[in-house]
């Protein structure tokens, strides 16, 4: 994870009521320092377990990206930091640079005549250009455009957050909403420059949730998997996930039957395969919902059923994670599962917020498919069918809906 700080500031003389907001400023920015490090060493501080269990597939990009089945993706930071306008100032003339209030004879000018000062015409303000619209996907679906300040992205999180806790938003609004919040802690991932002003301008009541968010998100950042950023689209079909209450009936019924919490099984079940949105169309590598090698569904005692089905793949991974050490050991149990710290870190962290706060899984549930290629993050939208592996560029033209955000590059 890398550190906080707000990009752009300039040293300035300050007074008394400036002092103590710097103050207050400097004490939030060490509370969100040592929160988000706090977080992380809570989270990652099991994850030195090893093991020596089958190496998994690759994760997909649901929303955190991560890895695929086809070819590992881990996204890079893109900081854009943004900097002040400088206030223009005005002078007095000296005493010997004053207007000469003589006529041309030698006479002095009347007294009465009031002297007008040289003008300049007026600054014309440059127009602030209109973003060029999105355009709609085949679903008709319209990915959100991210803010372009830290104060915005804040706001963005808080309007999000409201609507999804919201019990009359329709199911159409919970995804919007869903969408919106997902690039907003994607961009926020990116961004550690901003963590103060966001902060600060956030509702307290979204604080600590947003805090494992972005604890998860950069961890998920963190993880490589052999290179910074796709040049192509996986062959992939995005389909409709399970509904929410389907799967978390799923989760429940494996966190009875073998002792690992649901949140667990939603954490990594998010961070696979989008909650079974991504579905792999090579026969190669991991497969299912949760992102299991044939092999190993193969062991005895561990994939019973259909491995791409969402309850069956849910139930195997929960006696996988029992085998590789849970619930007692869950550090270990996600690291045999796929062994890397940072991996780790992230599903601790998701089932960390779940369980703080079990209103957040209508949030992650409502997140689309992103990945991260060398162009920013491409929206992969429910229903696409991508039957081989794509050129990046070759994609793009044909998919212009799917065009990274300039935020998100």
């Amino acid at each position: 994870m890398r550190g906080d700080g707000i990009a752009g500031r300039r040293d300035r003389t300050i007074g008394p009521m400036a002092a103590q907001s710097t103050r207050r400023r400097s004490g939030l920015a060490r509370l969100v320092s040592l929160a988000l490090a706090g977080a992380l060493a809570v989270l990652a501080g099991a994850c030195g377990s090893t093991g020596d269990g089958d190496e998994r597939g690759a994760e997909a990009d649901p929303t955190p990206a991560s890895t695929t089945a086809n070819g590992a993706v881990s996204p890079d930071d893109s900081g854009a930091s943004t900097g002040e306008n400088a206030e223009g100032t005005g002078h007095t003339p000296s005493e010997h640079s004053r207007i000469d209030t003589s006529d041309r004879t030698g006479n002095a000018a009347d007294p009465a005549a009031p002297t007008v000062p040289p003008t300049t015409p007026p600054i014309e303000p440059t127009p602030t250009p209109t973003p060029t619209p999105r355009p709609p996907a085949p679903n008709g679906r319209i990915a959100p455009r991210v803010a372009a300040t830290a104060t915005e992205l804040a706001e963005q999180v808080a309007a999000a957050e409201t609507g999804l806790l919201d019990p009359a938003s329709t199911g159409l609004e919970r995804a919007d909403w869903g969408h919106l919040h997902q690039v907003a802690i994607r961009k926020l991932g990116y961004e550690p420059g901003w963590d103060v002003d966001f902060f600060e301008t956030l509702p307290q009541e979204y604080r600590a949730r947003t805090l494992l968010h972005i604890s998860a998100r950069r961890a998920l950042i963190d993880l490589s998997s052999g290179y910074s950023a796709a040049d192509f689209i996986p062959a992939w079909e995005i389909v409709e996930p399970e509904p929410a209450d389907a799967l978390l009936s799923y989760y429940e019924e494996a966190e009875a039957a073998t002792g690992i919490d649901w949140e667990y099984l939603a954490a990594i079940n998010l961070i696979e395969t989008g909650m079974g949105r991504i579905r792999g169309l090579s026969s190669a590598g991991a497969q299912g919902p949760m992102q299991f090698l044939p092999t190993t569904w193969a062991e005895a005692g561990i994939g019973e059923g259909d491995i791409e089905n969402p309850r069956d793949a849910i139930n195997a991974a929960a006696r996988y994670l029992v085998r590789r050490g849970g619930p007692n050991d869950m550090a270990g149990a996600i690291w045999g599962y796929n062994n890397s710290d940072d991996y780790v870190t992230a599903v601790l962290a998701y089932a960390e917020l779940l369980r703080q706060d079990p209103a957040a899984y209508q949030a992650i549930y409502n997140w689309e498919i992103y990945f991260y290629t060398e162009a920013g993050d491409v929206w992969l939208p429910t229903g696409l069918r991508n039957d081989e592996r794509t050129d990046l560029v070759d994609y793009l033209a044909a998919n212009p809906w799917s065009a990274p955000d300039p935020g998100l590059r």
